[in-house]
């Protein structure tokens, strides 16, 4: 788009330039005025990158400007119809640039009615039509080409699901949109619990089908406005859009019961552990990714199964509060009397069964004295994700 309109303005404003020192004013003018408009164009596309509307203007407004030359120039210049028509299937799709074809030659029709000889006429109209045709069969055949492409880079090949590079690119997308409307979106980050076992006792392809039942189950519990990606291994993530926090923790919690309790899953004894946060203002991708792995990483301390919420409080101090009680959380293990986080510059907390007698510590200062008193057990070691 950007490349034709510039294209369009280099090519057109020489021709006017030509035709207003020869006297021929009034196409140097329409010359001009499409020369403008194509300026126009390249200035809005570049800014708003609304290409889908620009490009259907910019053929609307390339075709009167033909149309208008042939008029007033009469039938030899017919031979600019084709350029217009070729350049119709490189601004719009297949169908719709078909269509606008067939206007297209329906008002060329229209325009030369009664002015061409019968043998003009049998060599200009299905010559036109003949282009459209062709025009249409191979732009049809590069749509093809190119949605078969852009699956191979969008989509992994094992589950079906979206891939890490179209997680990239919807994460940058809702980072802008939320800048202009700042509804609230929540990433799930979830990460298959030993997983490497069932590689090592049931086989690959074992494990291969585990990563297909898993991400069905999810992709069938979500909505159909959230987005489920395969963000490498046995790590997937959700991105929920209009879902708060809470919310979202809900959501996490209840597919992982589903996980737990599914009959493809439970006769390989599979669990899942997920992290949740929520976009914030201040967020880029790394770092609204870096709270989910975070509370990832807390889910998987407490002893996997379980689900970890990223929450930012009011002091700026990130804090992971469980959803709710769970079973099966192992007790961490104590030595001494220290709390051992292998993060730095980051506020954290070690959970136990009952969320209000959390203690937060301060990942910065990597350990800290506890009282006591204190209810937390520390963990003698940052204990392995996997």
């Amino acid at each position: 788009m950007l490349y034709g309109a510039g294209l369009t303005f280099l090519f057109l404003v020489p021709f006017s330039i030509y035709r207003f020192f020869t006297g021929d004013l009034t196409l140097a003018a329409i010359d001009m005025v499409m020369a403008l408009l194509m300026v126009l164009i390249f200035t809005q596309a570049w800014q708003s990158k609304r290409i889908k509307y620009l490009n259907r203007f910019s053929v609307m407004m390339f075709m009167l400007g033909i149309l208008s030359v042939m008029y007033l120039k009469g039938a030899d210049t017919v031979f600019w119809a084709f350029p217009a028509m070729g350049a119709t299937y490189f601004l719009l799709k297949s169908v719709p640039a078909l269509f606008a074809n067939i206007i297209f030659i329906g008002l060329t029709t229209l325009l030369f009615h009664g002015k061409l000889t019968n043998a003009e006429a049998m060599s200009i109209y299905p010559s036109l039509a003949l282009v459209g045709l062709f025009g249409f069969i191979l732009s049809m055949r590069a749509e093809y080409n190119n949605n078969k492409l852009q699956k191979l880079v969008s989509e992994d090949t094992l589950t079906g699901i979206k891939n890490r590079r179209s997680f990239d690119e919807k994460v940058d997308e809702l980072l802008v949109n939320y800048k202009r409307y700042p509804k609230p979106v929540s990433m799930l980050l979830f990460d298959l619990d030993k997983f490497k076992t069932i590689n090592d006792t049931k086989g690959h392809h074992k494990g291969d089908q585990v990563l297909i039942d898993f991400a069905k189950l999810v992709k069938s519990k979500i909505r159909t406005t959230d987005f489920i990606y395969r963000f490498g291994g046995e790590e997937f993530v959700v991105i929920a859009k209009n879902s708060s926090l809470e919310d979202s923790g809900n959501l996490a919690d209840s597919i992982r019961k589903l996980i737990k309790e599914s009959d493809e899953l439970s006769k390989y004894q599979v669990t899942v552990s997920v992290g949740v946060s929520e976009i914030m203002p201040f967020d880029d991708a790394e770092s609204w990714f870096r709270r989910a792995d975070l509370a990832l990483y807390e889910s998987k301390s407490a002893g996997r199964d379980t689900v970890r919420i990223a929450e930012i409080g009011d002091d700026t101090k990130l804090s992971f509060k469980a959803l709710s009680n769970y079973q099966n959380i192992k007790p961490l293990r104590t030595k001494a009397n220290y709390l051992i986080c292998p993060y730095k510059d980051t506020h954290s907390s070690l959970l136990k069964d009952n969320p209000g007698k959390n203690k937060s510590f301060k990942a910065g200062a990597v350990k800290r004295k506890l009282s006591n008193n204190s209810s937390i057990k520390p963990s003698t070691k940052s204990l392995a994700r996997h």
